[in-house]
Formats: structure tokens, C-alpha cells, sequence
């Protein structure tokens, strides 16, 4: 029987929320930390949307499968991908495109951490967490 509420997704959900509102409502300051510079209206719409909204979507999806026990599993999967999608994008870049600057080491391992924890938890059906 899986736990009423996952602490785990609320805390991940937590700062994937608080990560997309600081893009949405300061994009410029958050590609600035990321070392991307927007250069027109285009760019700062890019940011906003995948820095902003996408990562508060993602994040309100965890806090939901947190205290929805039913969509925990494919929460759990969709964390595992998402992640892994992202360590495979870095881990090609690094390879084309040389070491990055330390605030990418940082997200690599943070994104690391995450798709493992989710496919554990994926794994185990959601029960581990």
C-alpha cells in the first residue's frame, strides 16, 4: 500500500515550483545564472516559457502526484525521464561542447540525482518513497 503523501515529490515539487516562478517573473536573472543571454523579445519568451512555466508545471505534477496516490507511479516515471533527458542533453554537450561552468556540474548532479530517485521509486512502483 503506497503512503497518503510523498514527502520526497512534495520537497522536488517544491523546488521545481519555486525554480519556474522565479523564471517567469525573472527570466533575465535566471538565464543570466545559467550563462545564456536572451537577446530580443523571442529569447525572453523562450525563457519564460521553459524556465518558467514548464518547470512550474513540472513541479505542480509532483506535488500532485504527492498527495494523489494514484498518479504517483507516472509521476515517478516522468521525473525519471524528464531528468534523464536532461543528464543525456549535459552529458552531450560536455562531449561537443567542453566542461561547462560550475553552476552546470551543479544542475548535472542535482538532475542526476533526481532521475535516479525516480526510477528507483518508478521501479518500485512508488512504494519506496
Amino acid at each position: 500500500m503506497q503512503a497518503k503523501l510523498s514527502i520526497p515529490l512534495i520537497v522536488f515539487g517544491l523546488i521545481f515550483l519555486g525554480w519556474g516562478v522565479y523564471g517567469l517573473f525573472d527570466p533575465q536573472k535566471w538565464t543570466a545564472l545559467m550563462g545564456l543571454e536572451p537577446l530580443e523579445t523571442g529569447g525572453l519568451s523562450e525563457a519564460r516559457a521553459i524556465y518558467g512555466g514548464l518547470m512550474a508545471g513540472m513541479g505542480l505534477f509532483m506535488i500532485i502526484g504527492a498527495v494523489k496516490a494514484a498518479y504517483r507511479h507516472a509521476v515517478w516515471l516522468f521525473l525519471a525521464l524528464s531528468m534523464g533527458g536532461l543528464v543525456l542533453g549535459r552529458l552531450i554537450s560536455l562531449a561537443f561542447d567542453g566542461a561547462p561552468q560550475t553552476v552546470h556540474w551543479i544542475a548535472l548532479a542535482m538532475e542526476a540525482a533526481f532521475a535516479l530517485w525516480g526510477f528507483i521509486a518508478f521501479r518500485s512502483g512508488g512504494k519506496a518513497v
